[in-house]
Order: C-alpha cells, then sequence, then structure tokens
C-alpha cells in the first residue's frame, strides 16, 4: 500500500514587504487493488460502469422517442448531466490507473528521479470536486423521484 503525502510549503516575498506563507497537503493512494476491501470498491466501480451504460441506452431511447422535445424538461438535461459527468469519472479512473502505472515505471527504473506526485494530487482533488457535483446532481434526481412517489401515495410530506 503505498499512500505518498503531497504537500508545498510556499513563502512569498511581496514587493511591499513581509512575508506571505501558504501550504497545500494532499493524500493519493497510487496502488489501488490491494486489500479485499479495495477488491470490493472495485467491483462497486464495474457496478457502477455497467449502471452507467444502462441509462445511457435508457436515455438514447429516450431522446430517439421524443426528438428535441426531450430536452424542453429541465429533468431530461439533468440526467444527461449525471451521464456525462459519470463518463467523466469513469474516463478520470483510467488516467489515473495508467498514469501511476507509468509514473511507477519510471521510479523503479531509476530509483535516483525525483518523485512528482503534484499532478496526481492535482487531479484528484478535480475529480473528487466533480464527483461532488455530479451527487448532487443525482440527489436532486432521486428527490424528484421521492417527492413523486410520495404524492401519489396520498402525500406523507
Amino acid at each position: 500500500l503505498f499512500l505518498p503525502f503531497l504537500s508545498r510549503l510556499v513563502f512569498e516575498y511581496p514587493a511591499t514587504g513581509g512575508c506571505i506563507p501558504s501550504f497545500t497537503f494532499r493524500t493519493v493512494k497510487l496502488i489501488r487493488y490491494v486489500t479485499a476491501f479495495d477488491h470490493f470498491v472495485m467491483a462497486c466501480e464495474g457496478i457502477f460502469i455497467l449502471f452507467i451504460v444502462y441509462y445511457t441506452i435508457e436515455e438514447i431511447l429516450e431522446i430517439k422517442k421524443h426528438k428535441l422535445k426531450y430536452f424542453k424538461s429541465f429533468w431530461n438535461v439533468l440526467d444527461v448531466i449525471v451521464i456525462f459527468l459519470g463518463y467523466v469519472a469513469i474516463a478520470f479512473n483510467l488516467y489515473r490507473t495508467f498514469a501511476v502505472d507509468e509514473l511507477l515505471k519510471g521510479l523503479l527504473a531509476d530509483n535516483q528521479q525525483y518523485a512528482n506526485f503534484d499532478f496526481l494530487g492535482f487531479w484528484q482533488t478535480q475529480f473528487n470536486n466533480m464527483v461532488a457535483v455530479a451527487v448532487f446532481f443525482a440527489w436532486i434526481k432521486v428527490k424528484q423521484h421521492l417527492v413523486r412517489y410520495f404524492y401519489l401515495l396520498g402525500g406523507f410530506y
């Protein structure tokens, strides 16, 4: 299990005098599938991919059926956004896996080389932000379905 601790400590000296310190600390798990729980996470990621593919096919059929009228509904546009963010998450995971493999191969070939993981830490932060937005949109969609369900039951809210 390899968790590099990425840190950056910067001291800026402006022309007006003084010192402005800033810092960032990031951790990145480079080798992702080691323990049994990691394999469970891998299985969940596979299920997520299957779900996104199924959801895509379902939405394509809806778009073919309703043509441009499909995009007049806010909820349909939200579906497309959630699917798009799902594919971005899948692409990022694949990119991260291949980037880590290449980086580790280079480091194992030359152990005197500086291990610069800054770009992985930056993109992991961007990925986490994107997933937060996707979960927010998905929760709005779930909430809409729950409200409709309770309305059909006679209303409990």
